[in-house]
């Protein structure tokens, strides 16, 4: 059932590649969402994945850019990057964040993120939120 819903929902996304809840669809289908054993990495992965590929396509929506930047940084807090400083997603999330900045320099969101982004244990790089805090005040 889980695998018809994914064909189904990836021919909307291919018919349509604006419709968000095709992709939210297809994200959701990865597993029975009822039961504990959701698969949530997949969900994850899929999710990032979706988010990147609306970025392409719309390059001049800081939004979606913001929440594939958020979705980078919930990959870089799990289990498989733990005691890394600066796991590559996150370094990926700080450059999807700033190019967002770069369209709306006071997005809360993006200023947001990269605080986070920078809230490492190591002083020359958690000193690099500053700059995101005082615009974010």
């Amino acid at each position: 059932m889980y695998d018809a819903a994914q064909d189904a929902f990836t021919l909307a996304i291919n018919t349509k590649p604006a419709l968000i809840e095709a992709h939210v669809g297809k994200m959701l289908a990865c597993e029975p969402v009822l039961w504990w054993q959701t698969n949530y990495k997949c969900g994850l992965e899929k999710y990032n994945f979706i988010n990147a590929n609306l970025a392409a396509a719309y390059p001049n929506e800081t939004d979606i850019r913001v929440l594939w930047g958020l979705s980078l940084l919930n990959v870089a807090f799990e289990k498989e990057f733990q005691g890394e400083i600066e796991p590559p997603p996150m370094i990926q999330a700080r450059q999807v964040l700033q190019e967002a900045l770069i369209a709306e320099p006071m997005h809360p969101s993006a200023l947001h993120y990269l605080m986070h982004a920078y809230d490492v244990v190591q002083y020359n790089i958690s000193i690099k939120a500053l700059d995101y805090v005082s615009n974010y005040e």
